[in-house]
């Protein structure tokens, strides 16, 4: 669970479209895990939570480009393969002939479902909030989340032609997490890249915790906007909200501008972005 208690919240500072993070934040964070009390087996998978969240905040920010640390952190040819794999198995959805829209869709949503770590991702995006929830209140975030992203971007990957996507560069920024830069080539509009964020989970696969292009990060814009939710609404807002959105096809309200970064910013590619009819 990441929360405040694991020093994620201490040298901090997230504002919409921006994260800042001190070097206080990574040390206050390990010290308390350091120090914690649980099994050996809690500590570890705490210790994997707060160092993975510490990871989110600090490489999704704007100004920490890929290439500022190639120098000086190696590669991470494991993940770049297991991005490789992600890409061919996306991109041959896209190019079969043979499917409709729906079946695209449908194997999509298959594909994002195997390759992302949704447990993490929700501990992250729930941040502290998550101590105040009880163990079925974080299974039905953890579902309706997931719900959400895989139709989501299903449908926003569908309905862009996606020609090609190839690894250009990693770097490892622990042993067990890394970031992958993607280039995306489409047959339609602008060329983008993509940074996918991915850990090594304890089965050895790494899995995706993060999808990041020039200054949006997905995990960070929604720890942001679920918070804002959190606080001043509460848990069952935050879940109905989710679901609305999830019911109608629709991008929650901050998301917008990420998915158009996504898609290279073309108008003519939105997906479903107007707010849904109460």
């Amino acid at each position: 669970m990441l929360s405040a208690s694991c020093g994620l919240a201490s040298g901090i500072v997230l504002r919409k479209g921006e994260v800042i993070v001190t070097a206080d934040a990574m040390i206050h964070s390990a010290a308390s895990i350091a120090h914690a009390t649980d099994t050996g087996r809690q500590r570890s998978r705490l210790a994997r939570l707060a160092l993975l969240g510490a990871f989110l905040m600090a490489v999704a920010a704007p100004q920490t480009a890929m290439a500022t640390d190639a120098s000086t952190q190696p590669r991470a040819p494991e993940a770049e393969r297991a991005i490789t794999r992600l890409n061919d198995r996306l991109v041959g959805v896209l190019n079969d002939g043979t499917k409709d829209t729906s079946a695209r869709e449908h194997a999509l949503a298959n594909t994002l479902r195997d390759e992302i770590d949704f447990n993490t991702i929700a501990s992250f995006v729930l941040g502290r909030y998550a101590a105040g929830l009880n163990g079925d209140q974080r299974r039905m975030f953890q579902h309706t989340f997931a719900d959400y992203v895989v139709g989501t971007y299903s449908r926003l990957l569908s309905r862009n032609a996606i020609a090609k996507m190839s690894v250009t560069a990693s770097r490892k920024v622990t042993p067990d997490t890394a970031a992958v830069s993607t280039h995306v080539d489409r047959r339609h509009g602008k060329e983008t890249r993509w940074v996918w964020r991915v850990h090594r989970m304890e089965t050895g696969h790494w899995r995706i915790v993060d999808l990041q292009t020039a200054g949006a990060s997905l995990a960070v814009n929604y720890r942001s906007e679920f918070g804002d939710t959190l606080r001043q609404q509460g848990f069952d807002a935050l879940i109905q909200e989710i679901r609305t959105h999830t019911k109608h096809g629709t991008a929650l309200p901050d998301e917008n501008q990420a998915i158009l970064m996504l898609v290279g910013g073309d108008q003519d590619s939105k997906l479903a972005l107007s707010t849904p009819d109460p």
